[in-house]
């Protein structure tokens, strides 16, 4: 999450009722690349609920698509036009 290379805001629906959208955070890490689904609410931090490698429907579903790179570890991403999340507006 430090260091993150794709980020999606609002990514998904709460996990409890009434609370807030999670962010989506794709980055490298020294298990290669991970997906990070976390809330960060400034009066109770950040709650990371689920971190795992990178799958490729996550991938997908984004729009972030990889970059040329020769270490998986470090292995970037570009950001094309990511898709509406939040199908209300």
């Amino acid at each position: 999450m430090s260091h993150p290379d794709y980020v999606a805001v609002a990514y998904g629906e709460p996990r409890v009722p009434g609370g807030r959208r999670p962010d989506l955070y794709i980055g490298p890490s020294r298990f290669g690349t991970l997906e990070v689904l976390a809330t960060i609410t400034p009066s109770d931090g950040v709650h990371i609920f689920h971190a795992m490698p990178l799958r490729e429907t996550t991938r997908l579903t984004t729009g972030a698509r990889l970059t040329t790179g020769t270490n998986p570890t470090t292995t970037g991403y570009e950001d094309e036009e990511p898709p509406n999340h939040d199908e209300n507006t």
